[in-house]
């Protein structure tokens, strides 16, 4: 259902409805969202949060009449975030072998997640 077809929706209404869904970001207004906007949250977010947040984004434009290119992009992102995620923890390491010195596990960079890259 969108939010045109609720009858005592006037714009301000589904501008607030749809905020409290999904609150897009405001890179001006905190570092935080700064980062949101362009993504780069992805890396410390765990994979139960990757999942989460798609499911809110995917709400949001359930909702949405005419979805802003960030909410589509962001839910593009974080879908190929949860596939390499998913990848890389069926590529585990065998018990057997020690981590190379110098080697850490890491999450994959938020670089690498992006589609113009």
């Amino acid at each position: 259902m969108r939010t045109t077809n609720i009858p005592w929706f006037d714009q301000k209404q589904s501008a607030r409805f749809l905020d409290r869904i999904y609150l897009q970001p405001d890179p001006c207004e905190t570092m935080g969202e700064f980062e949101r906007f362009f993504h780069r949250d992805l890396d410390a977010m765990p994979l139960e949060g990757l999942y989460r947040e798609a499911r809110c984004v995917q709400r949001r434009l359930d909702y949405d009449d005419k979805p802003a290119t960030w909410l589509l992009e962001r839910l593009q992102v974080l879908r190929h975030a949860i596939a390499l995620r998913r990848r890389a923890s069926t590529q585990k390491r065998p018990c057997s072998h020690a981590m190379p010195k110098g080697e850490t596990l890491r999450t994959v960079p938020v670089e690498d997640l992006l589609p113009w890259h």
